[in-house]
C-alpha cells in the first residue's frame, strides 16, 4: 500500500506547502472512503480570546469539536443574536469550521451558524447500487457491490441476514464420485424403468397415462384451397377441401373452394390443380372433392399426400368418408355435412330390410333391434318412412315396427295384423277382446272436448266417434248419422 512521505517537522519550520500537502492528503482520503454528511442548525460557536493583541478577540469564532470541516456547499449562514450576518462581515474557514469577524463583536453576543459538516463515519453500503466502472471506484462502490453478490449468493434478503445453508454444507451433497447434487453414485435407468417414471408422474386422476410423456397440441385447420383449371376449360361446378393429418389424428376441414369453370370430364389432360398452404405439425394431407358437376361425379377423399398439391385428373373418391367441418358438422357419406350428424348413401340396410337405409342402429350382431331411416322404400308412395324395429327371441323378422310415412301418421304393426292389441298402465297383456285396454285406480280416460260450433266442424264424422260437448255438456257419440248424448 502507498503512502504519502510526510516528515516530521518542528513549529517553526512549517510552511504553507506543508499544509496545504497535507490538506491534499486528507481530500484523497475523504474521496475514497465517501464520508458521510450531516446538517446542523443553530450551533454556537464558540469565542476564540487567546491571543496577545486584544484587538482580536471577540472577531475569531469556531465550532465545537466534531463539528468543525463543514461543507462549503452548501454555504453555511452565520447568525448574530437569531439576525443573519451579511457575508461581507466576515471570512469563513469552512475545512476548520471556523469565522473571522472584520471587526470586533460586542461582548455577550451569540454567534450560531447552519451548515452541513462531513462526518467521521462513511456511508453505509447499497446492495443495489452498481459496480464501479474501474477499479478506481470509491470504498462505498465495491463495498456495496460485494453486499449486492453476497445476497444472490445466499439468497439472503440482505447481505448482513444469515444464509440458509453455508458453502460447505452444500458441498457436501456434491460428492466427487459424480459431481451431481445429491447423487453418490451414477446410474442409467433402463428404457422400462424411465417409462414406469414417467407414467406415474403423468398419471391423471382418471388413471389415463400419456406415454412418453407427450402433451399433443391440435394443430389449426388449413385455409381454403386454391383450384386452377389446367387444360380446356368449361362451365362446370367443382368443390374441394382439404384437411391436414398428424400421426393421431385430423384436423377439421378447410373452408370449401368451387370454381364454375371446370371440364365436364376431368382427365389426364383437363384437370383441377388443388394446391394449399402448409399446416405446421402436420404429416400430410387429405384433399377432398365434396361436390362434381361433371365426371367422375363421385364426392369424397381423392388423395392422401405430404405434397402441398394435388391434380384431379378425375381420381377416384373414396365412399363412406367422414369429414368435420368448421361447425363440427359430421358426415358419412358426404364431404358436406349439414347437420351436426349427416347420413348419406345407399346399402346401408340391415340384410333384412335391404332397401335404401339412411340410418341404422343395432344392438347385436343379429341387427335387433334397430333404428331405420328410409327415402323411396318399396311400398310407401309418399317416399319417405321411418321404422323401429323390435328384436323376438326367435331372431326372425316379425315385422313389429313403429312406422312413420309420413308427418301426418303414426302406424303400429306386428305382421300379419296391422293395428296390433295396445294395453296402457299395467305390464300384462290386453283382455283378449280387446285392442286397447286402459287400466288405473288413479286417472281416467280423458276424450277430446270441444263446443257444439267445434264438433259441428269435424268433416264427415264417421258413427262410433265420441266427444266431449263443453256446450251441452254431455258426452256424445256418433250414432246413425247423428249425434246422440251418452
Amino acid at each position: 500500500m502507498s503512502k504519502i512521505p510526510f516528515r516530521r517537522i518542528l513549529s517553526r519550520e512549517i510552511f504553507a506547502a506543508d499544509v496545504s500537502g497535507l490538506g491534499d492528503a486528507v481530500r484523497k482520503t475523504e474521496a475514497v472512503l465517501d464520508l458521510g454528511t450531516a446538517t446542523v442548525t443553530g450551533h454556537t460557536l464558540l469565542v476564540v480570546e487567546d491571543q496577545p493583541d486584544t484587538t482580536w478577540h471577540r472577531r475569531i469564532y469556531e465550532a465545537a469539536d466534531d463539528f468543525r470541516n463543514w461543507l462549503e456547499t452548501p454555504a453555511p449562514v452565520i447568525r448574530r443574536g437569531g439576525a443573519i450576518v451579511p457575508v461581507g462581515e466576515y471570512l469563513l474557514l469552512a475545512a476548520q469550521g471556523a469565522i473571522v469577524f472584520h471587526a470586533q463583536q460586542p461582548a455577550g453576543t451569540a454567534i450560531t451558524a447552519d451548515f452541513t459538516r462531513v462526518t467521521g463515519a462513511a456511508v453505509a453500503p447499497d446492495q443495489a447500487i452498481a459496480p464501479p466502472a474501474s477499479p478506481s471506484g470509491t470504498v462505498r462502490q465495491l463495498v456495496s457491490w460485494l453486499a449486492n453478490r453476497i445476497t444472490a449468493i445466499t439468497g439472503a434478503g440482505a447481505w448482513w441476514d444469515a444464509p440458509a445453508t453455508t458453502l460447505a454444507a452444500a458441498n457436501a451433497h456434491v460428492p466427487a464420485a459424480t459431481g451431481i447434487h445429491g447423487v453418490g453414485t451414477s446410474t442409467v435407468e433402463s428404457v422400462a424403468g424411465a417409462q414406469a417414471k414417467t407414467d406415474t408422474r403423468l398419471r391423471n386422476d382418471g388413471g389415463d397415462i400419456l406415454r412418453g410423456g407427450l402433451v399433443v397440441t391440435p394443430i389449426a385447420s388449413p385455409a381454403a384451397p386454391t383450384v386452377t383449371v389446367v387444360g380446356a376449360a368449361g362451365t362446370t361446378t367443382y368443390r374441394y377441401r382439404v384437411t391436414a393429418r398428424t400421426r393421431i389424428g385430423e384436423t377439421a376441414a378447410s373452408p370449401e373452394t368451387t370454381i364454375t369453370t371446370g371440364n365436364a370430364t376431368l382427365s389426364a389432360t383437363n384437370f383441377n390443380r388443388v394446391s394449399w398452404t402448409a399446416v405446421p405439425g402436420a404429416v400430410d394431407y387429405r384433399v377432398w372433392r365434396t361436390f362434381s358437376g361433371g365426371t367422375p361425379a363421385t364426392t369424397g377423399a381423392i388423395a392422401t399426400i405430404a405434397a402441398l398439391t394435388v391434380d384431379d385428373t378425375g381420381l377416384a373418391a373414396a365412399s363412406e368418408v367422414v369429414v368435420t367441418d368448421g361447425t363440427a358438422n359430421v358426415g358419412i357419406g358426404t364431404a358436406t355435412p349439414r347437420a351436426k350428424l349427416h347420413l348419406e348413401g345407399a346399402g346401408m340396410g340391415d340384410g333384412r330390410n335391404t332397401g335404401n337405409a339412411r340410418f341404422l342402429m343395432t344392438v347385436d350382431g343379429n341387427n335387433n333391434p334397430s333404428i331405420e331411416l328410409h327415402r323411396g322404400r318399396t311400398g310407401f308412395a309418399q317416399g319417405f318412412a321411418m321404422f323401429i324395429d323390435f328384436a323376438f327371441a326367435d331372431d326372425v323378422d316379425h315385422n313389429a315396427r313403429i312406422i312413420m310415412v309420413d308427418p301426418s301418421l303414426l302406424q303400429f304393426q306386428v305382421a300379419p295384423v296391422s293395428f296390433p292389441r295396445i294395453i296402457v298402465g299395467v305390464g300384462r297383456l290386453p283382455h283378449a277382446a280387446a285392442v286397447l285396454e286402459i287400466e288405473s285406480t288413479t286417472q281416467g280416460f280423458l276424450p277430446p272436448r270441444m263446443t257444439t260450433a267445434q264438433r259441428d266442424a269435424i268433416p264427415t264424422p264417421p258413427d262410433g266417434l265420441m266427444i266431449y260437448n263443453t256446450t251441452i255438456p254431455a258426452f256424445q257419440g256418433r250414432q246413425a248419422g247423428a249425434w246422440v248424448n251418452l
